[in-house]
């Protein structure tokens, strides 16, 4: 009998890290992509400085205040994007350009939060 091979294809849920040509986490191929611990704070606020802040492409154009009191003030802790479909099974496991995903954010808004925003954009690069 012949024992099945380990896949060489990263599936199911994967973590980003940190990039540094990106200026921002990235994950490799899989159904979904947490950002895990590397959005956690924003900046260099108290006893919640952001790993690698500002997390933006770039690094150009979204910087984060420092000011403030960490979970007083705005910030974005976690960012979760996944498949609508899943795709845990070997041949249907990657996210790929044009496939409908959920996304979901932890944050910290000010207040209610009833002012506050969060652009999510997407690029097939």
């Amino acid at each position: 009998s012949q024992s099945a091979q380990p896949s060489s294809r990263l599936c199911g849920p994967q973590t980003a890290s940190y990039d540094e040509s990106l200026g921002a986490p990235k994950c490799s191929i899989g159904s979904s992509c947490d950002s895990g611990t590397t959005l956690n704070g924003r900046g260099t606020i108290l006893n919640g400085n952001e790993p690698n802040h500002p997390n933006t492409l770039n690094s150009c154009c979204c910087v984060d205040g420092n000011s403030g009191t960490y979970h007083d003030e705005e910030s974005i802790d976690r960012i979760v994007v996944t498949r609508a479909s899943g795709g845990e099974s070997e041949s249907d496991c990657e996210l790929t350009e044009g496939d409908p995903v959920t996304i979901t954010a932890t944050v910290w808004c000010w207040e209610e939060g009833s002012n506050q925003y969060i652009d999510f954009y997407y690029a097939s690069d």
